[in-house]
């Protein structure tokens, strides 16, 4: 007979008895280690990175001017969205927190991007966004979109405009002019809509040249007048193939009105000359 002598209330029980408890443990025991193990197991697999051979769909970082790039030797196609494709950091105005950008977008097969968003940190807070702007008209072949700082309305603070298609001969951008009520930057759907348009700092005006086709273009210069964008001047030149002639005509701002200033109606042999004397 045994007594456990460590339990005052302990019952004689049976060698056989004993046994058969002390069996028992053993297995409990040896059950808890095998499931500690496997959990030890688990949670290392969870942590390894798995090894990637180089340029194997590894986007490769590089930083010039500033501006910092994801990108690769060929577009990577596993993007999802959830990773920039470019990022920049920039200063709008002496008066600002420098800002960082980063643009997010999608690829498709044929290598091209579709930019899905563009989010705005303070360069020193960057945990959340300031301002996230949804894109969704925005093509580009290179993952930074073209994407510029600068003063497109003279107001002292610098504006943002990323490329939204880019063809033969016209390029069109998205342009979002700085709000300081609202302290975030707005879409201008004036300066979106023109065709290759060029900030003329030194004049105060937005230049863009419209190619129609191989014998008409249409090119002007737009001034933010009391807040509102206003045509100022505007240059056509169209072709008649009937007449085989071209109709130059020239209109600018007077009186607070856009009026024509110029026309002539030209030969093939006179635009060369006219052309050739204006250089």
């Amino acid at each position: 007979m045994y007594r456990d002598d460590c339990n005052p209330l302990s019952k004689f029980i049976s060698a056989g008895e004993m046994r058969a408890r002390m069996l028992k443990r053993k297995r409990i025991v040896l059950l808890a280690v095998v499931v500690i193990s496997l959990l030890l197991v688990s949670c290392s697999g969870q942590g390894e990175t798995p090894s990637v051979s180089s340029g194997e769909g590894v986007p490769a970082s590089s930083q010039d001017s500033g501006s910092k790039i994801n990108s690769s030797n060929g577009p990577d196609n596993s993007l999802s969205g959830d990773e920039p494709v470019h990022t920049m950091q920039i200063s709008i105005s002496n008066d600002f927190p420098e800002l960082e950008l980063k643009l997010f977008a999608d690829i498709d097969d044929t290598g091209l991007y579709h930019a899905t968003r563009l989010e705005i940190y303070h360069a020193s807070i960057s945990t959340l966004p300031m301002q996230s702007i949804e894109l969704s008209e925005c093509t580009s072949n290179t993952p930074d979109f073209l994407l510029a700082v600068e003063d497109m309305n003279f107001d002292g603070v610098k504006d943002l405009r990323l490329v939204r298609s880019k063809g033969a001969q016209n390029t069109y951008y998205q342009c979002y002019l700085w709000n300081i009520e609202s302290a975030s930057f707005e879409p201008d759907s004036v300066l979106s809509g023109l065709p290759s348009p060029q900030v003329v700092e030194s004049e105060k005006l937005i230049s863009f040249y419209d190619h129609v086709s191989a014998t008409d273009y249409r090119e002007g210069e737009m001034r933010c007048l009391d807040g509102e964008w206003v045509l100022t001047r505007e240059k056509t030149q169209v072709y008649d193939s009937k007449t085989e002639l071209f109709t130059v005509t020239t209109k600018e701002w007077e009186s607070g009105a856009l009026a024509v200033t110029n026309q002539e109606t030209l030969t093939q042999q006179q635009l060369e000359a006219s052309m050739n004397s204006s250089r």
